[in-house]
């Protein structure tokens, strides 16, 4: 569908901006999922504009958005990096479009994200930071990462069949491959009976929940990997510490399951099919052994 510019300008000028995004929306490839991310991305963009009393169609400081990203994300490259690539390419619409012919984030490289950093783990006593600031069905999400070493579509699909009666194990499904068991801990096996517990459940009369341990709102969809973010950087809010990624809490599993398992094991707990993906938690291990 063509755009018409003048249409678009109006929309701009009368702050009508959830409209033009939706248009601007229609105009990106992708998976659904993945365009709501970036139209997430372009409501970030208006928020920072809006509390400088400015507009779309005005100059914008590139930088200056760069530097409120990062006050914004607490440091997190990865998640200012994303937001100015989502930026960008709102602007590269706005010029297709021919409401601008200016994109100000052309060239803007965001900042150095090595992989020993997007590789990185939380440490121990941050994944107790975070239990002491989650409520039962949170807690539960922070363990399956950080001691199940659940993938996130894992963690979405996860359902109340998939553990067994004592909640000891977990049977991991992830199609198309073979489902795999993974033993839950001390710690994750009281935060899923406490969630149980919340939920009505009475595991002494033999009854326990149904459905996805994981949930959304008055929804019974599963959690898409954005919600699944959003969910763990709340978390960090509230804690009062920097946001890491779900590979963070994946990486703290691996290193827990490193102390006690062969490598090889290691990989067929987090499902993982080659020692290559192994490798950064197997050098955080050797430069930094965790202490608990």
């Amino acid at each position: 569908m063509s755009l018409n510019p003048a249409e678009l300008n109006t929309l701009i000028a009368d702050g009508r901006t959830e409209a033009l995004f939706t248009l601007m929306l229609d105009q990106l490839d992708g998976p659904w999922n993945t365009r709501k991310a970036v139209r997430s991305g372009w409501r970030v963009l208006q928020r920072f504009l809006d509390e400088r009393g400015a507009s779309l169609l005005q100059p914008l400081d590139a930088d200056a958005y760069q530097q409120w990203l990062t006050r914004e994300y607490r440091g997190v490259v990865a998640s200012t990096n994303n937001r100015l690539t989502q930026a960008r390419k709102l602007y590269a619409l706005l010029i297709a479009a021919g409401v601008t012919d200016t994109n100000p984030f052309e060239g803007q490289a965001g900042q150095h994200n090595p992989a020993e950093r997007r590789r990185r783990a939380y440490p121990p006593d941050d994944v107790l930071e975070l239990l002491a600031h989650s409520g039962p069905e949170d807690a539960v999400l922070v363990l399956l990462g950080a001691h199940a070493g659940l993938s996130g579509p894992e963690v979405s699909r996860l359902t109340w069949a998939h553990l067994d009666h004592d909640l000891t194990t977990i049977t991991v499904t992830r199609p198309p491959t073979p489902g795999r068991s993974v033993p839950c801990s001390a710690e994750l096996q009281q935060a899923l009976a406490a969630l149980a517990e919340a939920r009505g459940a009475t595991p002494l009369l033999g009854q326990r929940p149904s459905g996805r341990v994981i949930t959304l709102p008055h929804s019974a969809d599963a959690l898409t990997d954005t919600q699944l973010r959003a969910r763990i950087y709340r978390i960090c809010e509230r804690a009062g510490m920097p946001y890491r990624a779900w590979q963070a809490l994946r990486n703290h599993a691996a290193l827990r399951f490193l102390r006690t398992h062969t490598r090889q094991e290691v990989m067929v707990l987090l499902g993982v099919h080659s020692l290559t993906a192994l490798l950064p938690s197997i050098r955080m291990q050797q430069e930094n052994p965790p202490d608990s």
